[in-house]
């Protein structure tokens, strides 16, 4: 068993114990220590001129650099201790293609349990576990991998970051306290004090919010699975409601959707009436317009034919009155002309198009039907039309600006 130490500048050694016996070689540049016997608690110390601790061995087998005294550190760390009263380090040094290791064993093995390596050649650093395990990789372009040998592998734009393993399931977790937030953020290289974007969850009100532009929440999802988007929604492709209906905030239901299960599949069940924003459009996958909604002229407009399956229901106006005026949205309107005559005025001819059914219930021979029209409009040339007959029918429909035309 020898030491040797390496140095000019190593002038001092120190034995404690009284019955150790040293040989010492001068050889130039080198002292070597042969045939040492047995240490008291103390070891041996190697000390610079000037009596500065350079190594310190004991007994226990413990080492210190620059330190006489690796046992006043914790048991588990002091079995190598290095110190400096300023920056310390230690370099590994391999070869241009070679790895520098650093490997965690068992007494009772010979096998790297755990494992710390730099390859030259690939710039990488791994730190491995259970064996051959790689556990963390570091790449030359400071890609991180957890659980991966190679980062670089994936995505360009999702590589900086790899956790995962080639088999079995994968998982992350962010702990924090019982009242706390844990946060996931996204920023630009120069907004450095600014969270363009970011996730977070609170511990404390058990809600998940995702952030954009700042601090502005975008989409809530409460404890409840309830979600609250803060904006419009675009959906790309299918949406699937899970239950059957959809609520506005304060609970009340908007719509019923009608699954599989129910006595209307495939319907759609409003609460009440369905409104839109003026010039809002209904249109094909490729386009077209079917339907648009004239707020202007409150009317809808629509593009093609129409094709029903069952009956069709209009609006029925019956009247009484000796004098009625027609509205915009009247259709078929009923005469009872029984106690009296009436005389009905027709809008401005202005919408092409629009339609209107007056219909006498069984009188008009004797109490004749009168539809006047507005301003300077003419219905057929005429500025009215009587109805005489008993269950006439007159349809009239506005043909051109100020023209009514009798069908």
């Amino acid at each position: 068993m020898g030491y040797h130490i390496i140095g000019a500048d190593l002038t001092e050694v120190t034995f404690i114990d009284q019955g150790t016996t040293v040989v010492l070689e001068d050889t130039g540049d080198t002292l070597k220590i042969t045939n040492v016997g047995a240490f008291d608690a103390t070891g041996i110390q190697f000390k610079a001129s000037g009596g500065t601790d350079t190594l310190s061995i004991q007994d226990d087998g413990s080492v210190g650099i620059g330190t006489a005294s690796p046992s006043d550190y914790p048991d588990e760390k002091n079995n190598l201790v290095i110190y400096e009263n300023a920056n310390v380090g230690m370099s590994l040094i391999s070869s241009g293609t070679g790895i520098a290791s650093i490997a965690f064993g068992m007494d009772t093995s010979h096998t790297n349990k755990g494992w710390i390596d730099y390859s030259n050649n690939t710039k990488q650093m791994r730190l491995g576990t259970n064996g051959n395990s790689t556990a963390v990789t570091i790449d030359s372009e400071q890609r991180l991998g957890l659980g991966i040998d190679s980062p670089s592998d994936y995505v360009d734009e999702k590589n900086n970051f790899v956790l995962g393993a080639t088999t079995g399931h994968t998982g992350m977790t962010i702990v924090s306290g019982n009242t706390a937030i844990g946060t996931i953020q996204f920023r630009g290289d120069t907004s450095v004090n600014n969270n363009e974007g970011w996730i977070d969850y609170s511990q404390n009100t058990q809600k998940m919010r995702f952030g954009t532009n700042g601090l502005n929440t975008a989409l809530t999802l409460e404890n409840d699975q309830k979600a609250t988007f803060a904006g419009d929604v675009d959906v790309a492709g299918d949406l699937t409601v899970k239950g059957h209906d959809i609520k506005a905030q304060d609970g009340t239901i908007c719509m019923t959707l009608n699954d599989s299960t129910g006595a209307r599949p495939g319907y759609v069940d409003f609460a009440a009436s369905i409104r839109l924003s003026e010039d809002n459009y209904i249109g094909t996958p490729h386009g077209g317009t079917l339907i648009k909604l004239d707020g202007t002229a409150d009317r809808v407009d629509i593009t093609g034919g129409i094709k029903t399956t069952g009956g069709q229901i209009v609006s029925v106006r019956a009247v009484t009155a000796a004098t009625a005026t027609i509205a915009a949205d009247d259709y078929i309107i009923t005469a009872d002309t029984s106690s009296n005559t009436i005389t009905f005025t027709l809008p401005s001819a202005t919408v092409v198009g629009q339609t209107y059914q007056i219909k006498d219930l069984g009188n008009a021979s004797a109490n004749n039907i009168t539809i006047n029209v507005a301003g300077s409009d003419t219905i057929d040339g005429a500025s009215s039309l009587t109805i005489s007959t008993n269950y006439a029918n007159a349809v009239l429909v506005c043909t051109a600006s100020t023209k009514w035309s009798i069908l």
